[in-house]
């Protein structure tokens, strides 16, 4: 779903393929919100396939997978606290002091209540 094609990038589109398959999914945030500009996009995936959602997808957005101690887009981290799914962090970082900046920013910000 991302962005720059022109199709699966809805809610009705993926529903025609999992109507077809059994098969779960993997819900890339970074990429539902860049498709909708903000989190509604997110909460219509999770709603409608719940059950099949097997992994998240977690980085920022500004142009790419970009990281989320330099985006600050808490909402979503909170998003995933909440849910009960392995998440993959898919932030690009240049090396291991960047790879430990977002470890921690997203565990302090998960376990912040």
């Amino acid at each position: 779903m991302d962005s720059r094609k022109l199709a699966f990038r809805s809610v009705e589109d993926m529903q025609k393929i999992l109507d077809q398959y059994p098969f779960g999914m993997v819900l890339d945030l970074n990429h539902c919100y860049s498709n909708g500009g903000n989190m509604d996009l997110v909460n219509e995936f999770w709603n409608k396939f719940e059950k099949r959602i097997k992994y998240f997808h977690l980085s920022g957005f500004t142009t790419l997978h970009d990281p989320l101690y330099k985006t600050k887009q808490n909402q979503l981290v909170d998003f995933v606290e909440s849910k009960s799914v392995p998440v993959i962090i898919e932030s690009m970082l240049e090396n291991v002091v960047e790879m430990e900046t977002e470890w921690h920013y997203i565990m302090d910000n998960l376990t912040d209540v």
